[in-house]
């Protein structure tokens, strides 16, 4: 990975020297090389790390929050003025509680987290059944 800099401002990053040099919008003060990946956030390049992670995820809870509560506001305020006027019906609460659950699967596939590899190997790891390797990462990392 290659880093372009202006000044001190870490301006972009590229798989190889020739993309920042042969830039024509962009010219650099000086190009240096990088074992680490660096990723765009918040309009600022930073190192692929915990923190980066933990600042996404942050993002993405505050989105999910937002989205969750616009979607299911309307079908929480529905359900108690109906049940207040005494016209909830048992068929009713299933279709709440299948529209509900519909809602979370749409969440979740609009807004994933962000994963590290060590979560993603011990998702793996539960989905074979694997729990003492799962048990350590967790441990270790707040899944």
């Amino acid at each position: 990975m290659y880093l372009g800099y202006q000044g001190e401002l870490l301006s972009m990053v590229a798989s190889t020297r020739e993309e920042l040099e042969k830039n024509p919008f962009i010219k650099f003060d000086r190009i240096e090389e990088s074992s680490e990946n660096y990723e765009l956030f918040d309009g600022k390049y930073y190192p692929v790390n915990d923190e980066l992670v933990a600042a996404k995820n942050e993002e993405i809870r505050k989105q999910r929050q937002s989205w969750y509560e616009q979607h299911t506001d309307p079908l929480a305020s529905r359900k108690l003025r109906r049940q207040a006027l005494g016209l909830w019906t048992d068929e009713d609460e299933a279709a709440f509680v299948a529209e509900i659950k519909s809602l979370m699967i749409e969440l979740e596939n609009k807004f994933p987290y962000v994963i590290t590899e060590e979560v993603a190997a011990a998702q793996n790891s539960i989905s074979q059944g694997n729990t003492e390797e799962t048990e350590n990462v967790a441990q270790n990392q707040k899944v």
